[in-house]
């Protein structure tokens, strides 16, 4: 199943005219009529359909043969100023998909929520210094509910992800992440390109005779190549260790 139309043709007129801040789920597209007359390009609005739920029906018979239900709860979505050299210069507007800062998966019976298994994931959407008006700009953008930063690189990186028991229940894992750039490896004087990975990540779990578990994982990176070169695991009920790599230079 897949979500209905967000935008309608009555607030096609205010959407345009206000691109750099869309959060719908519809984008403007530039297109050309099929004519037997030869028409200029328009600028009008698509729209964007992701899926809201799934069901699995294994069809075998027997107790065990229970439709297996997900469901998909979208936060905001968010388009990038489209600045590719294969776009022609007076068709550039915001039309970028850059994904949505939050899902929430819902695994079970939508009757049960309570039972449901219930996973939330934050994104980076990299709109940290896209273009904020037709004239230019940056616009500062942090990563939902924090003030880190939502840098183009990392645009798609998992921030967090938490388990919950349940709609609405206890949180059973918590995870957060935090993303590594080297230095600008390339630059054409409008984009530059970096290498990027994952530096940190901390797993919180709570614990049945109370207080929480962490697993503390920190990785370096080569700025050259972007490989990793040390791996270090930290679990705060526990020793930790250190885990090396080397590489051959041909």
């Amino acid at each position: 199943n897949y979500q209905a139309a967000q935008c309608t043709a009555a607030q096609a007129s205010g959407i345009l005219a206000d691109l750099p801040n869309n959060t719908r789920w519809c984008f403007p597209e530039w297109w050309v009529p099929q004519s037997t007359i030869p028409l200029g390009g328009r600028q009008d609005l698509f729209h964007k359909y992701p899926v809201s739920s799934i069901q699995v029906d294994p069809k075998t018979g027997g107790p065990l043969s229970k439709v297996q239900q997900t469901q998909y709860f979208y936060g905001t979505p968010r388009w990038r100023y489209n600045d590719s050299p294969l776009t022609i210069a007076n068709s550039r507007t915001w039309n970028v998909f850059s994904g949505v800062d939050t899902v929430e998966v819902r695994e079970g019976d939508p009757a049960a929520p309570a039972a449901q298994k219930v996973t939330k994931y934050t994104y980076y959407q990299g709109m940290n210094g896209d273009r904020a008006t037709a004239s230019g700009g940056a616009k500062t953008v942090n990563v939902a509910g924090t003030s880190i930063p939502d840098d183009r690189w990392f645009a798609g990186q998992l921030y967090r992800q938490q388990t919950l028991n349940g709609v609405g229940g206890a949180v059973v894992t918590d995870q957060t992440s935090t993303p590594w750039a080297s230095g600008v490896t390339s630059n054409d004087g409008a984009r530059q390109a970096r290498l990027t990975g994952v530096q940190k990540t901390i797993v919180t779990e709570p614990l049945s005779t109370g207080g929480n578990r962490t697993l503390e994982t920190r990785t370096t990176f080569d700025g050259t190549y972007g490989y990793p070169l040390t791996v270090s695991t930290i679990p705060s009920d526990a020793t930790g260790k250190c885990v090396t790599t080397t590489y051959r230079s041909e």
